[in-house]
């Protein structure tokens, strides 16, 4: 029973790590991610040091007292830039990595049925992008304002263990859907899916939201998850 969850997990280790062009279409919008982060991030930290360094010295005549109130913002808008980034980082990884995890999943089916994996020109992948990175978005925050849901009702006990599994399944969908838009099946299909196999799709959800959850390994998950979620369609 445990091997049905695992032994996918360990074959798209193997699939994203020993692949070099899947391994690059996983570090390339990971890296893309943090050269935005770290100009982003920077740029937007030193305007606001500057301009609340200018307002304390405009509203405070105390220059002990206005030093003291500046570092203690600075500290608290660092801790806070923390949980943000930590929070954000997977979530917007996902976006941008999105048009290639699309690869990621075409090129391990191709390989999983013996046939020649495709490359981002053979699809037109430009001109597909910007449609799948907006599909994208909307699972995305529709998974974030999920989750935030699961924290409120965390305060509801009877409710918490819904929200949860609502989590769970929804993080599945979300890389699943890889598979669905690849057969392009319709809408009734991908239901009659998902409830179909509801017992696979919760605990594997499950599984990868613990695993954002953790440190560095969250920056891998999208593609391992997409890999996982491939080759669990494609094996059934």
């Amino acid at each position: 029973m445990i091997s049905h969850f695992t032994k996918p997990f360990f074959q798209a280790l193997n699939l994203i790590f020993k692949d070099k062009v899947n391994l690059i279409y996983t570090l390339l919008p990971l890296s893309l991610a943090i050269v935005i982060y770290g100009f982003g991030i920077s740029y937007a930290y030193g305007l606001f040091k500057e301009w609340l360094h200018v307002y304390l010295r405009s509203t405070i005549d105390s220059e002990t007292i206005g030093f003291m109130a500046y570092y203690a913002l600075i500290a608290f808008l660092t801790v806070l830039c923390f949980f943000l980034i930590n929070w954000t980082f997977v979530l917007i990884t996902s976006i941008i990595a999105s048009p290639f995890n699309t690869l990621i999943s075409e090129r391990i089916a191709k390989t999983l049925n013996l046939k020649p994996a495709p490359t981002a020109s053979d699809r037109n992948f430009l001109a597909r992008s910007l449609w799948i990175v907006i599909l994208e978005t909307k699972k995305v925050l529709l998974i974030a304002l999920l989750s935030f849901v699961t924290i409120v009702v965390g305060y509801i006990p009877l409710l918490t263990p819904i929200a949860l599994i609502l989590t769970f399944l929804l993080i599945s969908i979300q890389f699943v859907d890889y598979s669905w838009s690849r057969v392009d099946l319709k809408i009734k299909d991908c239901f009659k899916d998902t409830i179909g196999h509801l017992f696979f799709y919760i605990p594997a959800g499950g599984l990868f939201f613990l695993l954002i959850n953790i440190p560095l390994v969250s920056l891998f998950v999208p593609a391992i998850a997409t890999a996982y979620f491939t080759i669990y369609w494609e094996n059934r």
